[in-house]
């Protein structure tokens, strides 16, 4: 599928001889969904925490019509996470683009994990997005 690490690419000119190797630095680049943007956090009345973001689709630069861009995906799934991107200390999944935590977990957040990331990819069909920083915790 060209996403596999040691994926390489060949051209060949009318007049070579012989094709040019090299390696794709970044395969499989293009089939991860794009990162969402617009990090919005808000603290409740009551203390709870919602975390909200917007959502972005490959292939859909410009919104003429004023109406929601398609997906480009099979769903519209998020992971939300605390700590490293890599190895979140907590997660949460969710399939709209806003997450609501308690007040309770909120307040448990703020107690244990202080100063930890906050953060939310976009799970695509063959990949996970970059995260997007919602807020460090606090």
């Amino acid at each position: 599928m060209g996403d596999a690490p040691g994926t390489t690419i060949a051209a060949l000119g009318l007049a070579d001889s012989e094709p040019v190797i090299a390696p794709l630095a970044n395969p499989g680049l293009t089939r991860r969904p794009l990162t969402p943007v617009h990090p919005r956090l808000i603290h409740t009345a009551d203390g709870a925490l919602q975390c909200a973001w917007t959502r972005r689709a490959r292939g859909a630069w410009d919104w003429p019509d004023g109406i929601k861009t398609p997906l480009n995906e099979e769903s519209e799934t998020y992971v939300v996470g605390l700590g490293p991107a890599d190895s979140p200390i907590l997660r949460w999944e969710t399939t709209a683009p806003s997450l609501t935590l308690s007040a309770a977990t909120a307040a448990a957040l703020a107690q244990d994990h202080f100063g930890q990331p906050l953060w939310v990819r976009q799970h695509g069909r063959f990949a996970q997005s970059d995260p997007l920083l919602i807020a460090t915790i606090a």
